[in-house]
């Protein structure tokens, strides 16, 4: 979020809305043309680890597959170095042709990097790839604090970006172990060719709904930069907050996958419900803080330029919360815990082709609005029907006496907020004091949680411990 306002505050609205539109290409691409080999690396290594097979198959498995990202990611980056100058011309901004030409670089480095960053996680190497990613945060911040400041513009991150992957990559590389003797028995292409064709399905459709998406498309259509700068700004804005309860996802994997295995629907019901209720805990309280100031807040921040992105991320910022409270960034890992891949692989790419069609079809006449209509609906109905497939293989609902304490605390605690007159910086602080207070006092009188989800919650996010001994 901070690297965000350093480039907006840094490039302006205009710049910013081309930066998002090669970022845009820059995240789809690689979701496009990764063909699943990073999940096939997060469930065949700790498959092999657990039967004794690490040390010389996870290396045979790690160079093949880097052979074929060379090859694939390498075909794909000449093509788009070829076409850049087309797409310049298409959308009217001569420099874009040699900002896509240095994604090419970029998106082969970070692509080769997330094979071997994807082993250390197989292998839970987690503390230190915790400190790496913290580490390149605070350094990416800094450096593109001083290339904007150098009036190095697009060019200049474009190019940091390279350097910062070819950084991960030897990190990567050194840490996962794998350049070491590989194994001299083949291993079997076609299972993993398999698995691997599906979960990529999966990912990239899944992709469809995000707002890369959306900003390819419009794109397509000549959507003036200024407005792709405040979609772009409000839809993310969302989606940075809502990943403060993304990093409980792997937890949850795990423990749906041991439910399954034991045959215990039930319990994977369970556990879904769980992880819902800790997505509001962790993502409700910011969200409605910031729904209620968004204005004030993006123009303190951004820059006055950007103050039309409060709006946007308004608009979406409902349908993004209730797209996860209906359980939607759970279901998945729950149909492959419990085998269902192709029912996962279905939905995702109803929910993308539907988003497709919206934005095609709304975008022309609508602008940003349809934008957000369509991927809006698209999430809403994907989350549905996820919700009632859950229902028919575990019995299991979202817990909907808990959300509605929740949210309506909050709710009411954020309208309490807006009664605190701006009072400058100091404002700010009496703001957030005023909404926690009543949103704690609320809370310590509805008490949303029972004493034994109060015990689940506990001991699958001990991270949030603190939080749920005191609901």
């Amino acid at each position: 979020m901070l690297s965000s306002v350093v480039i907006a505050r840094g490039l302006g609205v205009r710049l910013y809305g081309v930066n998002a539109s090669v970022n845009s290409l820059l995240t789809l691409l690689p979701i496009v043309l990764s063909l699943g080999f990073e999940q096939t690396i997060q469930v065949l290594v700790p498959r092999w680890m657990a039967s004794g097979e690490d040390r010389f198959r996870v290396r045979t498995l790690v160079r093949r597959l880097v052979r074929w990202r060379l090859a694939v990611y390498g075909s794909a980056g000449a093509m788009l170095y070829l076409a850049a100058p087309f797409i310049a011309g298409w959308v009217r901004e001569l420099e874009v042709r040699v900002f896509l030409r240095l994604v090419v670089p970029a998106m082969i480095i970070s692509g080769v990097a997330a094979i071997y960053g994807n082993v250390g996680q197989a292998r839970l190497q987690i503390r230190g790839l915790t400190i790496y990613g913290m580490a390149a945060q605070l350094v990416g911040l800094a450096a593109a604090f001083f290339i904007l400041r150098a009036g190095w513009g697009i060019a200049g991150l474009l190019s940091w970006t390279i350097v910062a992957a070819a950084a991960s990559l030897c990190f990567f590389a050194a840490n996962a172990n794998t350049m070491l003797p590989a194994a001299k028995e083949p291993i079997e292409v076609g299972p993993v060719l398999r698995f691997a064709g599906a979960a990529w399905l999966t990912a990239m459709f899944g992709r469809l709904l995000d707002r890369q998406m959306d900003i390819v498309v419009l794109n397509l259509f000549r959507t003036p930069w200024e407005a792709i700068a405040a979609y772009n700004l409000g839809a993310s804005l969302g989606f940075t907050l809502g990943s403060l309860a993304n990093g409980t996802g792997p937890l949850f994997q795990g423990a749906l996958a041991e439910a399954a295995q034991r045959f215990d629907r039930r319990r994977v019901g369970t556990l879904w419900q769980v992880a819902i209720k800790t997505s509001a805990v962790l993502w409700v309280p910011p969200l409605f803080f910031v729904f209620c100031f968004a204005p004030e807040m993006i123009a303190r921040f951004y820059g006055e330029g950007f103050r039309n992105a409060a709006w946007v991320f308004q608009a979406i910022a409902l349908p993004q919360l209730a797209y996860a409270l209906m359980g939607e960034s759970f279901s998945g890992p729950l149909f492959f815990a419990l085998g269902r891949e192709r029912l996962a692989l279905s939905l995702r790419i109803a929910a993308g082709a539907l988003n497709v069609v919206l934005d095609f079809a709304l975008i022309p006449h609508l602008g940003v609005l349809g934008a957000i209509i369509g991927t809006s609906v698209a999430m809403l109905a994907v989350a549905a029907a996820e919700m009632m497939m859950v229902y028919r293989l575990t019995g299991a609902l979202p817990p909907v006496r808990f959300l509605a304490k929740w949210l309506g605390a909050f709710a009411v605690a954020g309208l309490g907020a807006l009664l605190v007159p701006d009072l400058g910086w100091w404002g700010w602080g009496v703001r957030l004091a005023a909404y926690a207070v009543v949103a704690v006092g609320l809370l310590r009188i509805v008490r949303p949680l029972e004493a034994d989800e109060r015990d689940l919650l506990m001991h699958h996010v001990p991270m949030a411990r603190w939080v749920f001994a005191n609901l």
